[in-house]
């Protein structure tokens, strides 16, 4: 009579999970970097707003992979540090936002500083 309910299990590689323990080490690490900053976008956003978008940004998937930019960048992927930071920094400050800067090193120095802090095994 009734039909079982497909099955919610999901088939996740355990490789391109993002675990709350990554996602507080990159936290801290935005944080820092946001203070380095000193308040240079305090016109256009908070700290903590700047924060919280550099941080939301590390759960998306990179571009045709899998795993979360967060995940990528402290497995010592610069290249998905970059990428995040220049759409922040390039794209939407720079271009949206039209801040008079160069995104793109603002978005080096991120890749720069993330790579400094970054766990060492």
């Amino acid at each position: 009579m009734g039909r079982n309910p497909p099955s919610l299990k999901l088939d996740i590689d355990p490789d391109q999970v993002y675990t709350r323990q990554e996602e507080e080490e990159m936290e801290y690490i935005i944080f820092q970097f946001v203070r380095q900053l000193s308040g240079r976008f305090d016109h256009l956003c908070s700290d903590s707003f700047l924060t919280a978008l550099i941080s939301k940004m590390m759960v998306r998937s990179s571009w045709g992979n899998g795993t979360p930019y967060g995940k990528l960048i402290l497995q010592g992927d610069d290249n998905a540090a970059y990428e995040v930071s220049q759409f922040i920094f390039e794209i939407i400050m720079e271009h949206g936002c039209k801040e008079r800067m160069n995104g793109h090193h603002v978005a080096q120095n991120f890749c720069e500083f993330i790579s400094s802090r970054r766990k060492k095994e």
